[in-house]
């Protein structure tokens, strides 16, 4: 298997605790499973620039405070991914499913 595709992941977490998932939506692979939103790195651009623009395109709001996490290696049967968690502690705007 190839190189793992990069991914930025935010795990928004509210001052009360609770964690944002999204579900996977019927077009993709995994649809109706439950994640965290984020998305692919593109080639030379930073982690926490990805992540920024994959949570504004997908849920509509501002990263106002964001800290590396953990990153981890998962092997699917149709890819492999690395991906960078960030824990997202403050944001602008209410999330909501765009893409």
């Amino acid at each position: 298997m190839s190189a793992p595709v990069d991914v930025a992941v935010a795990v928004l977490i509210r001052s009360d605790g609770a964690a944002l998932l999204a579900q996977r939506p019927a077009s993709k692979v995994y649809s109706g499973y439950w994640e965290f939103p984020g998305g692919k790195i593109e080639p030379g651009e930073p982690v926490a620039e990805a992540l920024g623009r994959e949570i504004r395109e997908e849920l509509g709001i501002e990263i106002e405070r964001a800290y590396p996490w953990i990153t981890r290696v998962f092997t699917y049967p149709h890819a492999k991914v690395r991906l960078h968690f960030y824990r997202v502690t403050a944001w602008r705007g209410e999330p909501r499913a765009i893409e």
